[in-house]
């Protein structure tokens, strides 16, 4: 069937004719716009050379007295209000003096200005250029009319040019307006006569075209070629209708196989492919790369006309097999890497019974045999139920009937919602009604009696406007759990009370060994459990009943050794205390000069820091007064600024004067409709006489206050000198009173070095002191903790009786007291625990006494005590745990 060719609006008969006609008239109107132009831009030019002619000699009138007076910024402000108000046909004027130098310049075309301007001084006349458009008026002034200057502008006649052309282009809009509606008229005519009918018969045959063959075509009746035309294409209309009707079931088939969702292919007898709808096509792409395996180079967007049977293995068996004889439908299965497809192929035949082709339907079943074993194994692992909105159980696996017990079948169909709660008592089947599901602990009340438990979820399956339809119920059953939990529970109770009968038993025994009863065994039997417990707890009373009566037996032993070690241990404290009290007298005389000293070079720093500060001041008053110097000199500069400002006063004053003189000139020219704007002119120009007046006062007052500036500049500097001078003078003072500092700490160094010998010296014989006293000390409570065993031993209970006590050994006691056999200190105080902890690490300590929990009740011998308290030696308690003694 051949394409009829693009429309075209331009090809028909009526756009021809149509087309012809408006061509003549643009033609025709052109030819009167281009003579229209020429005579707009002929009359424009020559406005614009009478505008120059006449509006020169004013400007020249306003200009004159600028350059008599060379007041060059007048003259320009008078050109540019002109040039920026002359609406863009003025584009450049220019003032020259009688020399023909510029005097004032404004606007473009500087040269060509200059030319003329120079042409009318020399000739003394008016002056124009080629154009006409550039105009130059002599200036003249005096009773000799001399030449001073002279004027130039320059006018473009462009904006008249375009005012013309709007005009013109108005006019031409009326009669191009007159003219299209001439050519509408025409065009209608020939639009009814020629064209409507022909666009008639052909809106019938695009409509027949598109497959409407009920549409009737027009213009059948007349009797032109119009008519013969459209009873030739009603009949062409009537055999196309018979032939659509025969088609438009084969295009409903058609259809259907593009549009279904089930993958369809259809093959010829050579089983070639003849087509395959876009499901087909889908299917091929989801597993391109597994069908690749079996042919390298199959590509679903290209298999129409390539045979079908090569494209699974499969696909030969079924050729072979059609071949052998095979009828009826034929299903073809073909697992792939991820995916499982089906092939169910039917044979076609036409209506005469002949056979065509082959059909095939082919199927993805890899999701369905996915959610089949998905199911499969949820059965087997867990409850599964399913039920309806109003509470019917609908259906359940195995795994539910076996949980629900006896006559589970029976609840098919049954409302079951009383056997089912949540073990935290919240609504079921409200939230579920409501679209929200539930997890947690469920119990089910079975027909037969009792409860299951199921650890689960139960959620609602809701449709596409979110109304649940169905509940499903997915969990594991912990009914044998829960049981195996209250089981071990009371397990873990019994076993709690043998334990408590355990360590009440404990307690009683470990009671009695606390207060000294190593007698008291545990006799009753434990649980079999914890009877080596009690066998264990008993072997070791056993055993430390062995120990104490082993340390009783070397108590006395010790009590007797240790007071002749404290005899000997005392005779030699005391020799070194009387040595480390000429030494603490030495370091307290050599420790009060260090301090004269060291307040002599506090006093000399002092100083220092005085002089240092004056030095700042001095320094600080230096900049104050090169600040004042820079200060003055911006005042001298700030005076000079004020002085040019009143000399550009001055210079307008003269202009006002100026522009009033001039004024009145014009107002006298006026005659007597000036007269008011003569008074006026005079005014001001007396304002600007007076003004003229003040400024010069002004400048007056200025100039003496710039001769009072530099003096006052001249005093500052000498005050900048004079406190250079003591600034100078502050800083050799500071040099030497830091000499003096610096020698004065210097002294007080040494001295502290001296003083820090003899105080390490001191602290030595202190730590000697300390250590005999410690040793001392260490005898005497060796004395004390012995006696204090034998006291704390006695209150063990070993064999029925408590631990016979023994007597105190009275050695240590017996000795005459040390005290008063040692001189006491002189005057000062010794240094208290501080030096004893600095020296601490210069000499091996001595050994720390044991300490012993019972001594802290036993009171120390008397005359021990005695001794402790006439010296300056401290000796430290039992319960301490430093390892010196304080002085």
């Amino acid at each position: 069937m051949s394409t009829a060719p693009r429309s075209n609006p331009f090809s028909s008969v009526f756009a021809k004719i149509t087309l012809m006609v408006t061509l003549c008239g643009f033609i025709f109107g052109g030819l009167m716009v281009a003579l229209s132009d020429n005579a707009s831009q002929t009359r424009a030019a020559e406005e614009t050379r009478a505008h120059a002619a006449s509006v020169t000699p004013l400007i020249a009138r306003q200009v004159i007295g600028a350059l008599r007076f060379d007041k060059a910024d007048q003259a320009e402000s008078v050109l540019t209000d002109i040039l920026s108000d002359s609406n863009g046909e003025g584009i450049g004027m220019a003032l020259v003096n009688a020399e023909g130098a510029p005097f004032v310049t404004v606007g473009a075309k500087t040269d060509a200005l200059l030319s003329v301007a120079r042409k009318a001084i020399q000739t003394g006349a008016e002056a124009r250029s080629e154009d006409g458009f550039t105009y130059a008026m002599p200036l003249m002034a005096g009773a000799q009319q001399n030449v001073i200057g002279a004027l130039v502008s320059a006018w473009s006649p462009e904006p008249a040019i375009v005012a013309a052309r709007a005009d013109m282009l108005k006019t031409l809009g009326i009669t191009a307006g007159t003219f299209v509606l001439c050519i509408i008229g025409v065009a209608w005519a020939i639009y009814a006569v020629i064209a409507r009918p022909l666009n008639r018969v052909n809106s019938a045959m695009s409509q027949v075209a598109v497959g409407h063959y009920e549409t009737e075509i027009p213009a059948t009746h007349r009797r032109d070629e119009i008519g013969a035309i459209a009873r030739s294409l009603d009949t062409f209309r009537e055999g196309l209708a018979a032939s659509e009707e025969a088609n438009r079931t084969a295009i409903l088939r058609g259809a259907a196989l593009e549009a279904g969702s089930v993958a369809v292919m259809i093959t010829d007898n050579d089983n070639r492919i003849t087509f395959l709808n876009p499901a087909m096509t889908a299917l091929f792409r989801k597993n391109l790369a597994a069908l690749r395996k079996f042919r390298a180079d199959f590509d679903p967007d290209n298999l129409l006309g390539q045979r079908a049977d090569q494209i699974i293995p499969q696909g030969k068996q079924a050729v072979s097999s059609r071949d052998q004889g095979q009828k009826g439908a034929m299903r073809l299965e073909q697992r792939l890497d991820g995916a499982y497809l089906v092939v169910s192929i039917n044979t076609i035949h036409d209506p005469m019974g002949k056979k065509i082709g082959h059909v095939a339907e082919w199927r993805d079943v890899t999701r369905a045999q996915h959610d089949e074993a998905v199911v499969s194994a949820i059965d087997l692992s867990q409850a599964r139920a399913e039920v309806s909105t109003d509470g019917r159980l609908q259906s359940a696996n195995d795994r539910f009937m076996a949980m629900m017990g006896d006559g589970a079948d029976r609840l098919v169909g049954t409302d079951v919602r009383p056997l089912i709660s949540m073990t935290d008592g919240s609504p079921v089947f409200d939230s579920l009604a409501k679209g929200k599901p539930l997890t947690g602990k469920m119990a089910f009340t079975r027909p037969a009696g009792g409860q299951a438990l199921v650890l689960g979820a139960f959620s609602p399956v809701l449709d596409s406007q979110g109304q649940p339809q169905q509940f499903v119920l997915l969990g594991t059953d912990v009914t044998e759990a829960e049981d195996a939990v209250a089981r071990a529970t009371e397990e873990r109770a019994r076993t709690e009370a043998a334990q408590q009968k355990v360590v009440d038993a404990l307690r009683g025994a470990l009671r009695a060994l606390s207060d000294g009863d190593l007698t008291a065994t545990i006799d009753a039997r434990f649980q079999p459990e914890y009877e080596e417990l009690r066998n264990d707890y008993n072997a070791a009373l056993s055993n430390l009943r062995t120990a104490m009566q082993e340390v009783l037996e070397n108590a006395s032993t010790i009590r007797n050794e240790s007071g002749e070690i404290a005899s000997a241990a005392e005779d030699l404290s005391r020799r070194t205390e009387q040595q480390a009290a000429t030494l603490e007298e030495t370091a307290a005389a050599l420790n009060e000069l260090t301090e004269s000293v060291r307040s002599a070079a506090e006093v000399a720093a002092q100083a220092n820091e005085m002089v240092a500060k004056a030095k700042a001041n001095a320094e600080t008053s230096g900049n104050v007064v090169r600040e004042a110097i820079h200060a003055m000199g911006e005042i001298e500069k700030s005076s000079g600024n004020i002085s040019r400002i009143t000399s550009v006063i001055d210079e307008i004053a003269f202009q006002t004067n100026l522009l009033a003189l001039n004024a009145g000139v014009e107002a006298a020219r006026a005659g007597e409709a000036g007269r008011g704007f003569a008074v006026v002119a005079s005014e001001v120009r007396a304002l600007a006489q007076r003004s003229s007046e003040a400024a010069r006062e002004i400048a007056g007052l200025i100039s003496a206050s710039n001769d009072q500036v530099k003096r006052g500049v001249g005093l500052v500097g000498q005050a900048g000198e004079a406190l250079s001078g003591i600034e100078s003078s502050v800083g050799e003072v500071y040099t030497f009173v830091s000499e003096i500092a610096v020698s004065a700490r210097e002294q007080s160094s040494g001295l502290a070095e001296i003083n820090t010998a003899v105080t390490q010296l001191d602290q030595v014989t202190q730590q000697n002191a300390a250590m005999f006293e410690e040793t001392t000390a260490a005898s005497h409570a060796l004395t004390r903790e012995a006696e204090s065993l034998n006291t704390t031993t006695a209150r063990f209970r070993i064999s029925g009786q408590a631990a016979p006590g023994r007597a105190p050994v009275a050695t240590a006691a017996a000795k005459p007291a040390p005290a008063p056999a040692r001189p006491a200190p002189a005057a000062k105080p010794r240094p208290a625990p501080a030096k004893a902890a600095q020296a601490a690490p210069m000499s091996k300590p001595a050994p720390k006494p044991a300490s012993k929990p019972a001594a802290k009740s036993a009171a120390p011998p008397a005359a021990t005590g005695g001794a402790r308290r006439a010296t300056a030696l401290a000796v430290k308690p039992e319960t301490d745990d430093s390892d010196w003694e304080d002085f």
